[in-house]
């Protein structure tokens, strides 16, 4: 579970509306599988006053910047954008910081 403070920009991005936020796991991976993602990539985010379902994928092993290590999940966004006819659906990587 992701407690979704604790993850840099993840909460700006639900508050914006630019992720989609399910009410049951299900839900979430029927629209994982509608997006081309495969259905356990859903992660349960535990925001202030609810928990909701989003599609991400954990990345596996910690990325580290300079002298800093991070934990990363790449999230699927609703937002497409079209490049040569072609839609391609945006993700964007949100970090926590663990060291």
């Amino acid at each position: 579970m992701i407690v979704s403070s604790e993850y840099l920009m993840l909460e700006d991005y639900i508050k914006a509306g630019a992720v989609d936020c399910f009410p049951t796991k299900k839900l979430a991976q029927e629209y994982a599988i509608s997006k081309g993602w495969v259905s356990y990539d859903v992660e349960r985010i535990e925001r202030r006053f609810e928990r909701v379902w989003i599609v991400a994928q954990h990345r596996c092993g910690n990325k580290i910047i300079g002298t800093m290590r991070f934990d990363m999940y790449t999230v699927l966004t609703n937002k497409i954008d079209i490049r040569y006819g072609v839609e391609h659906r945006l993700t964007f990587e949100c970090k926590k910081l663990l060291n």
